[in-house]
């Protein structure tokens, strides 16, 4: 097992001029027209969009639409499925809290996971981490729930990640404080064991943000508050061990939300620090994605969220003023000039995705349903008077 720490003196942060704000939506903005929804997953090689919400108990758990084929909402393609999907439906007093759904591409299948939105006040059949397996047919639509489970190994505390890694077939979690587990699941969408195995990694605490690269076999795990280091590891065959191991110390914000990527194609690491400077962290990695080297900072913004399409060479940069700002890269993967500046006006965002096949960028925000239908119906008046 290789262990390594890495420090030192980073490069200084450039500053990046802004140009001015405007209201016009980009074209590849897809505002999803339901407020409740808050995590979004795209199917890999199918044109259809799942979301899940989250808010009323009686609400229901999963939407998907159907896509047209430059990536926009098709008409009449909305599909909504109940909450009936999990073992033990959130009471009538506690909220759940759904993570972006895991796609079972290679077997038309599809994990979702919900944890208690209140597991600090209660914590109990009702009101605990679940999930859910259901069959997929040829156009990626839900067909029938496969299974529905709790693990017996699950701390008091609520699912903060999830990942999906088809080639071992295992269920990677991490939960609030302290855990990170995985569970392998068979071909049929069941659990071999509901035990879990515990990852093999040094105490951790707040590794709420989690990536993995399947060519490097690497995964990318993120601290949130105190302490705000960042580990890559590779896990040994049977998953109880460590192959290679590094952490340093890289972030000071306190919540960093889903915002860890590594790139192949750039071999780099970009972070996203929430603390007083809002920067962009960019570390270089080797050719097999080990960090080397010492990090650049980008100003971005008082960003909170950050998807990047890296086919097209652009980062997008949600920040906490409500403006969207759209970063070039340059040919080594850095920001590049000043990005363009979008005040979409649809509230809070609560999630977002780049599908890099089309371009289009996905939003789920609390009021993006009224941007979006303000825009159809723009868009419906123009077509009328050009007529």
């Amino acid at each position: 097992m290789l262990v390594g720490f890495l420090g030192g003196a980073s490069w200084l942060t450039p500053v990046l001029a802004q140009q001015a704000i405007t209201s016009a939506v980009p074209a590849q903005v897809v505002f999803i027209p339901d407020s409740g929804a808050t995590a979004l997953s795209k199917h890999p090689s199918l044109p259809i969009l799942y979301a899940c919400t989250t808010g009323d108990p009686n609400a229901s758990g999963l939407v998907t639409y159907r896509l047209n084929p430059d990536g926009s909402l098709a008409d009449g393609g909305k599909k909504t499925y109940g909450q009936e999907l999990f073992v033990v439906g959130t009471n009538t007093v506690f909220e759940s809290v759904s993570l972006p759904p895991c796609v079972m591409a290679e077997n038309k299948m599809l994990l979702l996971a919900s944890a208690p939105a209140h597991a600090g006040d209660y914590f109990a059949d009702s009101n605990k981490n679940q999930y859910a397996v259901l069959k997929l047919d040829d156009e990626g639509q839900p067909t029938k729930l496969v299974s529905a489970f709790c693990l017996n190994f699950t701390p008091q505390q609520p699912l903060m990640a999830t990942l999906w890694e088809p080639t071992t077939r295992r269920v990677y979690a991490t939960y609030h404080a302290g855990v990170a587990l995985w569970f392998e699941l068979g071909r049929d969408g069941c659990p071999l064991d509901k035990q879990g195995h515990a990852l093999a990694i040094p105490p951790i605490l707040h590794y709420w943000s989690l990536a993995y690269v399947p060519q490097w076999q690497r995964f990318f795990a993120m601290q949130t508050g105190v302490g705000g280091r960042i580990s890559i590891f590779r896990l040994t065959a049977d998953g109880k061990g460590l192959d290679s191991f590094q952490s340093l110390h890289a972030v000071r914000g306190y919540y960093p939300s889903g915002s860890i990527t590594a790139s192949p194609k750039f071999r780099k690491l970009y972070l996203l620090d929430n603390g007083p400077s809002d920067e962009l962290i960019v570390y270089p990695l080797t050719n097999e994605g080990r960090l080397t080297g010492v990090p650049r900072y980008f100003s971005l913004g008082q960003a909170v969220f950050i998807r990047f399409d890296f086919k097209g060479g652009l980062l997008y940069a949600f920040g906490k003023d409500g403006l969207l700002r759209i970063f070039e890269l340059d040919d080594n993967g850095h920001p590049t000039g000043a990005p363009q500046v979008f005040d979409l006006a649809c509230g809070d965002i609560r999630d977002f995705l780049v599908d890099e096949h089309t371009g289009k960028v996905y939003i789920a925000s609390t009021q993006s349903h009224r941007r979006d239908a303000a825009q159809r119906r723009r868009r419906a008046d123009q077509t009328a008077q050009a007529h």
